[in-house]
């Protein structure tokens, strides 16, 4: 979450000086948003225990807010075919877009 600058006049010697406010729609995260490219091939998590999950980040990096989960009991889902910095573009188990750790994943498809 960014931080907001209010807006305000200050008087100095030299005379008045004004202090901007950031937009409130600027954002102060370190990951620019990255395009995501069409879920065209088939995954499975892998590398995990079976009763185990890989989180599903907004960004791809693991300094990214966790969104969801992809549980080896989901079995199959789709994912880009491509990976971004050693990520892959997926949906989590609950719907939500985000990135996984290509690390983890089992492309069926090519």
């Amino acid at each position: 979450m960014g931080k907001r600058i209010a807006a305000s006049m200050i008087v100095c010697a030299a005379g008045w000086l004004t202090v901007a406010s950031v937009p409130a729609s600027a954002s102060t995260h370190p990951h620019p948003k990255v395009p995501r490219a069409a879920l065209a091939c088939v995954y499975q998590v892998g590398h995990v225990r079976p009763s185990s999950y890989l989180n599903v980040r907004l960004n791809p990096s693991l300094r990214s807010h966790r969104i969801g989960k992809l549980k080896v009991a989901d079995g199959f889902f789709a994912g880009a075919c491509q990976p971004v910095r050693n990520w892959v573009a997926v949906k989590s188990s609950c719907g939500k877009p985000g990135w996984a750790s290509a690390k983890y994943l089992v492309k069926l498809n090519k």
